[in-house]
């Protein structure tokens, strides 16, 4: 049973994803979670997946940050507890995106793992 509400959940953001942003060729997810991104002034509600080539974060199923892989140049999580709790912070082309999400410490060793595989292809 739980395999089954799993399973269905994939699916539905796979599908949803594939259809509203268009996966490139050969590309598959790898994570997705619940997330917020933060910028200076507001914080927007999300999903944050990471794929076999890039990392997006889709709100209202509308891809609103969408970086390959390559163009990651720092990737860090940290805990604050005054501010973002579970902050998530990647550095793409000298700014920073900063999210919250679960887990933020495994999506920061998926996130390095896949920029280390990419970089050796």
């Amino acid at each position: 049973m739980i395999w089954g509400l799993f399973k269905n959940s994939i699916k539905y953001y796979n599908e949803e994803l594939n259809l509203l942003n268009g996966f490139f060729k050969n590309e598959y997810m790898i994570i997705n979670g619940k997330a917020k991104y933060y910028d200076n002034y507001n914080n927007v509600s999300g999903e944050l997946v990471l794929t076999n080539k890039r990392i997006i974060f889709v709100n209202d199923k509308v891809a609103v940050h969408s970086f390959l892989l390559p163009e990651i140049t720092s990737v860090k999580c940290g805990k604050n507890p005054f501010k973002i709790k579970n902050r998530l912070t990647l550095k793409v082309n000298e700014l920073e995106y900063k999210y919250s999400t679960n887990y933020p410490d495994d999506w920061e060793s998926l996130i390095k793992h896949m920029i280390r595989v990419k970089n050796l292809k």
